[in-house]
């Protein structure tokens, strides 16, 4: 499990600092040495896993990680246009890292989807609604550049799913910026991601305020705003809507959901409040990478 979950959130690491925005250069150095030290904490992780106690299951996953590593090698050359600032945020991001004390935390959640700002494509509500394809990106190695769906979304029913975390992540302030518990107990697929399941969220008022959607289909009355894994406040025309969180699948019906070029992107409220999606300004965050995690009993 640990080697699995170090596996996918390394890659993630990879990919999203590989496609961050450019806005100065690093040397190529700084870059092969971040290559070097992952690929060194996969192999540690490797040797000390006590689940891989036969050669066949260790010889596999040294499999992988040679893949891995290629993976790396290719994505080395656009990295070296990425700043420096953001490798090291990256590095930093809530995910895997050595020595990282919250290593064994991490890998107790199983994370069984991620979102990507700006690789198009399917929309992110219908990967996740569809049954499981390898066209989803179901390996993070090998379909880097695409969401990854795990194939136990689709045996969501029979896993025991006690609790499920969404997670956002923002590389730029190097880390898990927010995150929302909820009751998986008795769930499935679809309905865990609802008010009444919530236990906990960084939003003080999203318990108490009233809400006019929270589902992962979000907006689907008007096709021209796609809008996933919503969690709204009001409509009230659009320079008044106000919500949480959203994933913008490519809408163009309000100018709010057209801040972020990326299709999809995720925003959501830095205040400790919902926001005003047009007013918000800089209350209104972008989230790099939007995780969806389950623990199991």
């Amino acid at each position: 499990m640990r080697v699995l979950c170090a596996i996918f959130l390394g890659s993630t690491l990879l990919l999203a600092v590989s496609s961050a925005a450019v806005s100065d250069e690093i040397i190529a150095d700084e870059a092969e040495n971040a290559d070097a030290r992952l690929l060194q904490l996969l192999k540690d992780v490797t040797a000390g896993s006590k689940t891989l106690h036969m050669q066949g299951d260790s010889d596999e996953v040294e499999n992988i990680i040679d893949d891995f590593q290629e993976t790396a090698a290719g994505i080395t050359a656009v990295r070296r246009n990425t700043p420096a600032s953001q490798v090291r945020g990256a590095a930093a991001a809530g995910y895997i890292t050595p020595n990282d004390p919250n290593e064994a935390e991490h890998c107790d959640w199983q994370p069984v989807f991620r979102i990507l700002p700006g690789v198009g494509g399917e929309k992110a509500r219908d990967v996740w609604t569809a049954g499981f394809s390898k066209d989803f990106g179901s390996d993070p190695l090998l379909f880097p550049a695409a969401h990854f769906k795990s194939p136990l979304v689709e045996e969501w029913e029979t896993l025991g799913v006690q609790l499920v975390k969404v997670s956002l992540y923002s590389y730029r302030q190097g880390t898990e910026v927010r995150e929302l518990i909820f009751d998986g107990k008795g769930s499935d697929k679809m309905n865990w991601f609802s008010k009444e399941r919530l236990i906990s969220s960084p939003w003080t008022d999203l318990k108490t305020e009233t809400t006019n959607i929270f589902s992962i289909p979000g907006e689907v009355r008007n096709p021209k705003a796609p809008r996933s894994f919503y969690i709204n406040r009001s409509y009230r025309g659009c320079p008044k809507d106000e919500g949480w969180l959203v994933v913008g699948e490519g809408g163009t019906v309000c100018n709010w959901e057209k801040r972020d070029p990326r299709r999809p992107h995720i925003l959501f409220s830095r205040k400790s409040t919902h926001v005003n999606w047009t007013t918000g300004g800089d209350d209104v965050g972008k989230a790099d990478v939007m995780v969806i995690s389950i623990k199991t009993g």
